[in-house]
């Protein structure tokens, strides 16, 4: 592990039952489970106690509920929490919603493995309640679940609130370099007045990386014409030395135009892919054998479709033998659907399948309103793993999604697996554009940050450890 982080890797899994986090929404949410199946929906407060009956007493675990207290309604002044079932007892617990001196409360259970309802109730000031309702929950070692508790409204109240449990084993987070940026414009360099450094995309070979990433003036969206590709390298991945704009040696094709933006990078053969995308809405690919003077393919990889806008973020992954291309596009004539993830396949990256939509946004959920863009798609053992960006003009945070088959994703969180909070000690007001390398026991991040200080997008790394096969 790079010596820049504040501490070394620590497996955060809750052992044998895990973690339950949790947030008021007025939206109804579809939620999948992860792992073992599909979360259990109850409306109400019936008391329904389960049977203690296939119970496993040698095994028992740790039940964490955790409450962001800005996010309770304001006319919850304590919240009580019960667990139940039948032959096992109750579990129960409750305290006083203090705002303005905690931001988050926290209720634990060690419980036996098994079923288990769950109520949680919000009462008022005066010990009414105000809010009531129950989820089921398993209690495994192996179970990795979303739920919605739908909080009906009682005693007067009208809107109806909803609250986000997650139990299982504790979503890792990612570990953020405290040299972050770790690429940003030199004061007196030749990128001295770059706004914009990003889209970082990187290749390993041997055993130097190459990050290519879009530099360039423009702090509008609408100049972004004025971006250029850039490379530095690295020995370990997070001390980078800039070698400045990429060359080519070709004449540019027509249909490229003065803005290309990196959006993946392979090696074959000892040479290096990068595949691009341009102002044209088209996506291409040049090849080069140093990875600074590039030849660019005279077609392009994906043409202006007339059906398709905003082409961007081209992602390339070998998989199962298999060429898989992920990019983000917007419809034309189809306002109501923004940005959205598009996949096509190839058995030598050259001939590619017709476009097929894999991932939307989700509608309720406000952090992807805007739509899903810049997709970086990478394998592990067992399957895909998505990072995405979404909402905001350039992208305000990330999100993750799975899939075994490139086609259906799973995404397992309601919330970001990463904003500008995440990124600290390094202060940002958005994170965007990453790219993911994952090799070994390490899965190493890059990604566009726009920095609250400097006020301008600059470059910055983090880390995940995984535990045995990833």
């Amino acid at each position: 592990m790079s010596g820049g982080f504040t501490g070394r890797h620590k497996a955060e899994r809750m052992i044998r039952s895990g973690n339950i986090r949790r947030f008021w929404n007025s939206t109804l949410i579809v939620v999948v489970g992860a792992l073992v199946g599909i979360a259990c929906f109850v409306v109400g407060m019936r008391r329904t106690v389960l049977s203690s009956e296939g119970d496993r007493p040698d095994r028992s675990g740790l039940v964490e509920l955790r409450f962001p207290t800005s996010d309770l309604p304001a006319i919850v002044h304590s919240v009580h929490l019960s667990l139940e079932r039948k032959g096992g007892g109750a579990r129960a617990d409750s305290f006083v919603v203090r705002r303005e001196k905690e931001k988050e409360r926290s209720a634990r259970f060690t419980l036996p493995a098994g079923s288990w309802a769950l109520y949680i109730r919000g009462k008022d000031a005066e010990g009414w309640t105000r809010y009531a309702g129950m989820e089921y929950l398993e209690v495994d070692e192996s179970t990795q679940l979303t739920g919605i508790v739908r909080m009906n409204p009682m005693a007067g109240q009208t809107m109806r609130k909803e609250v986000l449990i997650r139990w299982g084993d504790k979503p890792e987070r990612w570990e953020m370099s405290v040299n972050n940026p770790v690429i940003a414009a030199d004061p007196t360099g030749w990128d001295a007045d770059h706004y914009y450094l990003i889209n970082p995309t990187v290749a390993q070979s041997g055993s130097t990386y190459y990050l290519w990433y879009g530099s360039g003036y423009s702090p509008y969206y609408t100049g972004l014409d004025s971006i250029m590709i850039a490379v530095a390298i690295s020995i370990d991945g997070e001390t980078w030395m800039k070698r400045g704009p990429v060359r080519f040696v070709s004449p540019r094709p027509s249909w490229v135009k003065s803005m290309t933006l990196p959006g993946a990078a392979l090696v074959e053969n000892n040479e290096f892919l990068l595949w691009f995308s341009t102002l044209t809405s088209a996506i291409g690919v040049a090849r080069s054998s140093d990875g600074i003077t590039w030849t660019i393919d005279p077609n392009p990889v994906v043409e202006a479709l007339p059906a398709f806008t905003r082409i961007l973020g081209p992602s390339v992954v070998q998989w199962k033998g298999m060429y898989y291309m992920f990019f983000s596009a917007r419809q034309i004539g189809k306002p109501e659907e923004p940005d959205e993830i598009w996949m096509r396949i190839s058995t030598d990256a050259k001939n590619w399948s017709p476009p097929r939509s894999v991932l939307r946004r989700r509608p309720n959920i406000a952090w992807e309103r805007s739509g899903l863009t810049w997709p970086c798609v990478y394998s592990t053992e067992h399957d895909l793993r998505m990072i995405y960006s979404c909402s905001q003009v350039m992208g305000a945070e990330l999100g993750e999604a799975r899939s075994t088959d490139a086609i259906n994703w799973i995404r397992d969180e309601l919330t970001p697996a990463m904003t500008s909070d995440d990124t600290r000690p390094w202060s940002t007001t958005g994170v965007n554009c990453a790219h993911v390398h994952c090799k070994g026991p390490v899965i190493r991040l890059w990604f566009s940050g726009l920095s609250e200080i400097e006020a301008r997008w600059q470059i910055g790394y983090a880390e995940r450890h995984v535990d045995g096969p990833h």
